[in-house]
């Protein structure tokens, strides 16, 4: 492994200062104490690193070799064993779920198709209040998942919209079992992980050890990181249960898009996103999202789970993949991201500047952007805190209306970046102004308060709208 480390000609010095600067920046803004960061040109890694405190309690560094869970990223391995599944014609993608599990949730509506690339209308498994039983759970099955959306109807009709789901890729997981008649993790180890000598990356949790990140997240009230405890593997499955290191993912890229995974076709099939019958073309692909990052494409995926968030992207017009492991959920790899993107591809600031979003404003408060982070993770999963708000706003939240939000933000796709724009003073109070980058759009989302600090009015809309 670390004859691949130093294979590859690596960045000057100059290029990875600005790297280093970018993560540095991005974890003390984020109040996350570490990351990890590995960038590969064709193959080769050209650079790597850890950052800050992958446990804080022990002082232990992280580095390249630091594992983390890596939460919806595990997707792409659960949509490669499908399509290995198809191309062997044990699986056809055309097919109803119900050919290969006849008890799942509208399995004669459903296509294999439809799971994969987020088009089925079944609710997602995890905001369902009865899933806080299982989060802990090492004894849950893929089945009980699935049995707390079962009695739901579709949210609309398959193959009309993109809605991201969970169960989807629960399902696909249990689809993998019934066709080969082995567990998710022994067929994913036997048919990609052993085979790519993938030996950090595991389906259980990782025992502790020195080279395992601690999740934390950042105590505004004490000011020091507190660890979060660990969701059970078996409550994410095959939707978010992997655990892996920036080495190992840069190695399954290469794999993957080489086409040593699945065939070159395949590959063009897992990565070209669906045209949908009312607005065209989607983002979303199989495992896979298809955006752009300063004019190049991006084909990415990032992954949140409590107390980690991941980042695996791939651009192929410049045959470079990026990888970003951080130990705190939610946290915004964006930054990193674009000026690793940047400092690999040589792109200069005169070109990066018609596409960069603007820098944070002056004035943010940590704590009114926690809160708007909050509400917006809580709209879209169709939930609301009436805490928070004035009765007057919480009378307007009728379920309709709850119902209609969430649609409109889950069909944006996962949040990449989260950015205080500023706030403007009306009516003697101030309107505060966040810039939501997701997937398949940006969101403008404005927050204001009353004396008592709640919040008196929300607003989200398209950005340039």
């Amino acid at each position: 492994m670390l004859a691949m480390l130093v294979a590859a000609a690596a960045l000057s010095t100059v290029r990875t200062a600005a790297i280093d600067a970018a993560v540095e920046r991005e974890l003390a803004r984020q109040h996350t104490s570490a990351a990890s960061i590995a960038i590969a040109r064709d193959g080769e890694i050209v650079y790597s690193k850890g950052y800050g405190q992958a446990d804080s309690a022990l002082n232990v560094p992280a580095d390249a070799q630091t594992i983390y869970a890596i939460g919806s990223v595990t997707k792409q391995f659960t949509a490669a064993l499908i399509m290995r599944l198809v191309e062997q014609g044990r699986i056809a993608l055309d097919a109803k779920v119900s050919q290969y599990l006849p008890d799942a949730p509208h399995a004669a509506e459903i296509s294999v198709r439809y799971l994969l690339d987020q088009r089925s209308g079944l609710p997602d498994y995890l905001p369902s209040a009865d899933a806080k039983g299982y989060l802990f759970d090492t004894r849950v099955t893929p089945a009980q998942l699935v049995a707390l959306v079962a009695k739901k109807p579709l949210e609309f009709p398959p193959g009309s919209k993109f809605v991201y789901s969970n169960t989807n890729y629960v399902l696909l997981g249990m689809m993998v079992e019934r066709v080969t008649g082995q567990s998710y993790a022994d067929y994913l180890n036997q048919s990609i992980l052993a085979p790519l000598q993938l030996t950090s990356t595991t389906y259980s949790i990782p025992a502790a050890a020195p080279r395992v990140a601690v999740g934390e997240q950042w105590d505004d009230s004490t000011k020091v990181q507190e660890p979060v405890a660990r969701w059970t593997s078996q409550l994410a499955y095959a939707a978010g249960a992997l655990n892996s290191d920036v080495v190992d993912l840069i190695a399954w890229d290469t794999a993957f898009f080489g086409g040593k995974v699945v065939s070159p076709g395949s590959v063009r099939e897992m990565t070209t996103p669906p045209a949908l019958p009312s607005t065209g073309a989607d983002g979303y692909a199989f495992g896979w999202i298809v955006g752009s990052v300063y004019g190049r494409t991006e084909i990415w995926h990032n992954g949140g789970i409590p107390g980690f968030a991941a980042r695996n992207a791939f651009f192929p017009s410049e045959h470079l993949a990026i990888v970003v492991l951080a130990n705190k959920i939610g946290f915004d790899s964006g930054p990193v991201v674009r000026e690793a993107l940047a400092a690999a591809a040589n792109i200069s600031a005169s070109d990066r500047a018609p596409f960069d979003a603007p820098t944070p404003a002056p004035g943010e408060d940590p704590k009114i952007t926690a809160l708007a982070r909050a509400q917006f993770d809580a709209l879209e999963a169709g939930k609301i805190d009436p805490a928070a708000y004035t009765p007057q706003v919480n009378a307007l939240f009728t379920p309709a209306v709850v119902e209609k939000v969430r649609d409109y933000l889950k069909s944006l796709g996962p949040v990449s970046a989260f950015k205080f724009t500023g706030k403007t003073p009306v009516a003697g109070y101030d309107v505060y102004v966040y810039k939501v980058d997701c997937a398949l759009g940006s969101v403008r989302e404005t927050l204001s308060f009353d004396a008592a600090g709640k919040i008196s009015g929300i607003f989200f809309g398209p950005w340039n709208a």
